[in-house]
């Protein structure tokens, strides 16, 4: 972001300088966070020094480290998992013959039809679920996917997102904020326990996005204030929304020192209004549940560069791989995971990647453009905003029975739901499915209901699940 004259309305984020706030800060960072990894397992200080070296070889001592963690996974797949075993035997390929990237090629595409086809297939052969993390597939039109990690995996993907994250100027025991709605990654913000655990370790504050109107994004305004956080983390359409609620309304906001967007695409123009009303740099994240931190915009933002670390990934269209600039399918490899491979996992989202380096001197390779998921914001009569992401990402959860779903608003009164019906289809999906619109909409807008047999795609290959047409900010 240019360097611009900071308005009179922002209160300009400044380094922690009172005693008590460093000394708080410190207590933090040096105790109250290593403690807390110590506890779950996931301390990562060795594999953080791995990520930082990995990241700064060379192309082609990258690709070697990545070849040989691919054949790796690959033969262990074979040995322990029952499902790679019997597709890969039947397509005449094993992993003892691999010797180049383009042998890995002839590997086929993990798909999420096959995962729910085949689930429990893909567990290790003696790996116990107890001893395993378990994480589910973000908001998409199909039902989510229950995947398990193992410690030693997650301990690298701490690393991971630590590592990136000071590309940002995050840096452990910053203060964060999170304008959040995926109810699977809030904690219990009022519960006791974790209101000390949170204050001792990573002082973090949750602003809600499923449900936002003039009063609360007033009202978040303020609480930033209060807590001014280094830190903002958000979906990119409700931090937009909040920011077009700054600027329209010239409220004194907190400027953290980046704001950091994740699970949507943000357009130009929303960046230019976030950074705009918060005076502060946007970072974008493609992440994904599945992989974690895919791909990371650096301060040239010309891209994202890929985490090469722990992912192998590929553009991929019908002919097989994608020139660069060419638009495909992604795909991705996780080079750590044993006890449960994700193998050229087809996660659903596409985009192209980048034939020239960043500016920065990096040697990460660029997804230069990611056309993921897109979420529509709904707007009520009364002009109140429903955020599409963490709106969808409950009803989804809650609703096993529909296999997928379609929301589609072309005026501010009425809200059309498209249903594909799934084989434990019940009453009690249409029961929760009213149960969920009704907290969200608040019987402002009227429910239409429509069974189909199956939700269209659009041209990028990608089902839009939120569909608005209603014009916003008027």
């Amino acid at each position: 972001m240019n360097e611009t004259k900071i308005p009179n309305r922002l209160i300009k984020h400044t380094e922690t300088s009172n005693r008590a706030q460093r000394l708080d800060k410190w207590l933090r960072t040096k105790i109250g966070i290593p403690l807390s990894q110590y506890a779950r397992g996931l301390h990562y200080g060795r594999e953080l020094e791995c990520v930082r070296g990995l990241h700064q070889k060379s192309k082609e001592a990258l690709a070697e480290y990545q070849l040989g963690k691919l054949i790796r996974m690959l033969k262990q797949a074979y040995a322990q998992v029952p499902f790679y075993r019997r597709e890969w035997d039947q397509a005449g390929i094993n992993p003892e013959r691999i010797k180049t990237f383009e042998d890995f090629r002839k590997w086929p595409v993990l798909t999420k039809t096959k995962m729910r086809a085949h689930d429990g297939e893909l567990l290790a052969q003696g790996a116990n679920k107890d001893k395993l993390i378990k994480r589910g597939t973000g908001g998409t039109t199909d039902s989510p996917i229950v995947l398990y990690y193992d410690y030693p995996r997650m301990r690298f993907r701490e690393a991971e997102m630590h590592y990136f994250r000071e590309w940002f100027r995050w840096f452990n025991g910053d203060k964060t904020a999170f304008l959040w709605g995926a109810p699977q990654d809030i904690p219990r913000v009022h519960d006791i326990r974790h209101k000390v655990l949170n204050r001792l370790t990573l002082n973090q504050m949750y602003l809600f996005s499923s449900f936002m109107n003039q009063k609360i994004m007033t009202e978040y305004v303020q609480r930033i204030n209060r807590f001014k956080p280094d830190i903002l983390q958000g979906y990119s359409n409700p931090t937009y929304l909040l920011a077009e609620h700054i600027l329209k309304h010239d409220l004194k906001v907190h400027s953290p020192k980046s704001i950091v967007l994740i699970a949507e695409p943000c357009f130009p123009v929303q960046r230019k209004a976030i950074e705009r009303a918060f005076a502060s740099e946007v970072f974008m994240v493609y992440g994904c549940r599945e992989g974690g931190y895919v791909g990371c915009e650096c301060e040239r933002h010309q891209g994202y560069h890929i985490n090469c670390s722990g992912l192998f990934l590929e553009v991929l269209n019908e002919n097989g791989a994608c020139r660069p600039g060419e638009l495909g399918n992604i795909v991705f490899t996780d080079l750590f995971n044993y006890d449960m491979p994700l193998i050229r996992y087809q996660i659903g989202d596409m985009g192209s990647l980048s034939a020239e380096p960043c500016s920065c001197g990096s040697t990460l390779p660029l997804l230069d453009f990611f056309a993921g998921r897109e979420t529509d914001v709904f707007v009520t009569p009364d002009g109140d905003y429903v955020s599409g992401v963490s709106f969808v990402d409950r009803i989804i959860e809650d609703c096993r029975g529909i296999a997928q779903m379609q929301f589609v608003q072309d005026q501010a009164d009425e809200l059309l739901v498209k249903m594909v019906k799934g084989p434990d289809f019940s009453p009690a999906d249409l029961e929760q499915l009213d149960y969920r619109l009704e907290s969200y909409f608040k019987g402002k807008v009227k429910i239409i209901k429509q069974y189909v047999a199956d939700i269209p795609r659009e041209k990028s290959g990608k089902t839009r699940f939120c569909i608005s047409n209603v014009p916003k900010n008027q």
